[in-house]
């Protein structure tokens, strides 16, 4: 996974990110997985440094409010990345906008003012690291080796930061749910299906749109209970159709059902097959003139959350 691929939803599902992801250099540098569970919980992503001169980046870079600075620095990198590599993506700018989707930054918003005296220091370091990073990308070009280097150094100096607090972990998570997890919408949510073809047929925003889809056969490596929508669409001729999440800006699980909740006739969770739409979801399903399916668009976690796109093509 290319580095650029650590850093999407916000500060949170960033460490954890660069924690479980990215080159071979950088999980060598030592990023530490959050725990699982227990009081420290989340926050051992960024490791305590010896506490001497060369402990690490401190808030040394630009002023201003360090979760603002490191988001900046943070759409800098991914630019970068994505104008390099946007495998998966239509081109660079919808490479850039699944990775930098701002859908959850209120969140990180909220844990930072609720946490600001114990989560600002480390925070900063944080984006001093991030800075360092998104300039030596830039500097690199699109040179796998320096990119590697680039993607080390900030394991490296992101290890000697002071811990983010616990609490600012915990009231981001808290908003993120309640964010996600409104009340469950209609199902489908359009009353009349549509028979249009093309791109972007349904779009729309999981946030705040509850959970209430069926179980997803494909979905098994995902959280069961995000938010989703749900569209009805009736095929307007007898053949196979395609249907995808192209254009959406996170990590979806689509499937076809007949009805809200009746059988499930198709279901993708990463499309990797040609054309490559990365961690979108593609399907395809041989229909009748007149055939009904209910489509539910989900995110993968409660971090995969914002505005998505659902295409519907009939195969040639």
């Amino acid at each position: 996974m290319s580095p650029h691929r650590l850093v999407r939803l916000g500060l949170v599902a960033s460490i954890v990110a660069l924690a479980g992801c990215g080159s071979d250099a950088e999980r060598d540098a030592g990023s530490v997985a959050p725990d699982a569970g227990g009081a420290d919980a989340g926050t051992d992503a960024a490791i305590d440094g010896d506490g001497g001169d060369d402990a690490g980046p401190t808030d040394a870079g630009p002023l201003g409010d360090p979760l603002d600075r490191y988001r900046s620095a943070t759409i800098a990198l991914d630019a970068a990345y994505c104008a390099c590599d946007y495998d998966g993506f239509t081109d660079p700018a919808d490479c850039a906008a699944f990775f930098d989707n701002p859908a959850l930054d209120a969140c990180d918003d909220l844990a930072y003012e609720a946490t600001v005296a114990s989560s600002a220091g480390p925070i900063a370091c944080l984006a001093a690291a991030r800075e360092d990073f998104s300039a030596c990308a830039a500097a690199a070009g699109c040179d796998d080796a320096m990119l590697d280097a680039c993607a080390l150094a900030e394991s490296r100096a992101t290890a000697a930061c002071p811990d983010v607090p616990d609490a600012f972990f915990e009231t981001s998570e808290a908003c993120v749910e309640g964010m996600v997890g409104g009340t469950p919408s209609p199902c489908p949510e359009n009353a009349s299906p549509v028979s249009t073809t093309g791109p972007a047929v349904f779009r729309g925003s999981t946030l705040g749109a509850g959970s209430d889809a069926p179980p997803q056969s494909c979905a098994t490596a995902c959280e069961p209970d995000t938010a989703d929508r749900a569209f009805a669409w009736t095929a307007p001729t007898d053949g196979t159709f395609v249907f995808d999440t192209a254009g959406s800006v996170f990590d979806t699980v689509l499937s076809l059902n007949d009805g809200c909740e009746g059988a499930e006739l198709a279901c993708s969770d990463d499309a990797r097959r040609a054309p490559d739409i990365g961690l979108r979801s593609r399907v395809r399903l041989a229909m009748t003139a007149g055939q009904v399916v209910t489509i539910h668009v989900k995110g993968c976690t409660a971090y995969d959350a914002g505005e998505l796109q659902v295409n519907i093509e009939l195969a040639p």
